[in-house]
């Protein structure tokens, strides 16, 4: 695997933009020359490139439970960091997350004067990884339940990876550009991906072979079925595994036991309906799987800290809530 020389990353500052060696800055000030273009105002923005989204931020955000897609977060300026149990994952300018499968945990973000906090995401395409993997003729590994990767990690983004970054951005200046380069500009991406520490992440939980593949296609049916009447007894069954190692291999990868990720996914999808669609906590409840209003009450102010019937008013300001 090529080496890449790493941007020289400072300690702990607010704002990651002027840590970078010189180089690498130069690279940054263009993307977030075009990104300032291309989001004049907060909030998020898909784009004409399959699976690009783009975010800003005007203000800081305090820790907020998020539901995020399985997705590459590449960092153009500002702070954001994710909480999941114990471990805190900082990214700043010079870094990307990378969430190989959906998760959740709370995110809060850092923003200074005048210095928004833009950022995108490409959605991972785990056809287009495992392609890569065996082009990289990286072997498959079997881990065993305890041992597997966390579906999360930060990376260092090399010279290479912001040269990809900017040649993305660049392509959504022309619907044509985007359209023709768009495909292989989000396959080297991922490309990129498999160059840096993160990259162990991202193949042990795309692999559809021992406990990660498992994992994964217990979260696929959870987030398609979640308002199903579904239990870890099934999903270990769909998994081939007894319940107490699905339980090991899914809190390996989630950092949630499968329940816990079960009952987070539909207190999601319920702040959805209520946020997008209007709909009133009780008709929201029903339509996520809750039979007791009252239960479903409990728990979602016990992850919001704030009732259902609060939702509207503590709605998130534009482009703060996301990973």
């Amino acid at each position: 695997m090529p080496k890449h020389r790493l941007p020289a990353l400072a300690r702990a500052p607010e704002s990651g933009f002027e840590t970078l060696e010189p180089e690498s800055a130069a690279l940054v000030a263009q993307m977030r020359s075009l990104m300032l273009q291309l989001m004049p105002e907060p909030g998020f923005a898909k784009t004409a490139i399959e699976g690009l989204t783009l975010m800003r931020a005007e203000h800081s955000s305090a820790p907020a439970p998020v539901l995020q897609e399985a997705a590459i977060v590449c960092m153009v300026q500002g702070l954001k960091r994710g909480y999941l149990g114990d471990c805190v994952y900082r990214y700043q300018v010079g870094q990307c997350l990378v969430l190989a499968v959906p998760m959740q945990f709370a995110c809060d973000t850092v923003v200074r004067t005048g210095e928004p906090m833009l950022a995108f995401s490409l959605r991972i395409d785990a056809a287009t990884v495992l392609e890569l993997c065996a082009k990289m003729a990286v072997p498959a590994r079997r881990q065993e339940p305890r041992q597997l990767a966390r579906g999360m990690a930060v990376a260092n983004t090399h010279q290479a990876f912001l040269h990809t970054q900017l040649r993305l951005l660049q392509a959504l200046a022309s619907p044509q550009e985007a359209m023709v380069l768009g495909p292989a500009l989000r396959r080297e991406l991922h490309y990129r991906v498999l160059q840096t520490e993160a990259a162990d992440c991202l193949r042990a939980t795309v692999a559809w072979q021992g406990g990660a593949g498992q994992v994964q296609r217990a979260i696929e049916r959870i987030r398609l079925d979640f308002a199903s009447k579904l239990d870890v007894d099934g999903l270990a069954r769909d998994a081939a595994m007894s319940a107490s190692a699905f339980h090991q291999a899914f809190k390996s990868v989630t950092g949630h036991s499968p329940i816990q990720y079960l009952k987070a996914t539909r207190l999601h999808k319920a702040r959805e309906l209520m946020l997008e669609r209007g709909m009133g906590a009780a008709q929201a409840a029903y339509q996520v799987g809750y039979a007791s209003p009252n239960q479903f009450s409990r728990e979602y102010k016990r992850l919001f800290a704030h009732a259902p019937s609060e939702a509207l008013t503590h709605a998130p300001a534009p482009g703060a809530e996301a990973a």
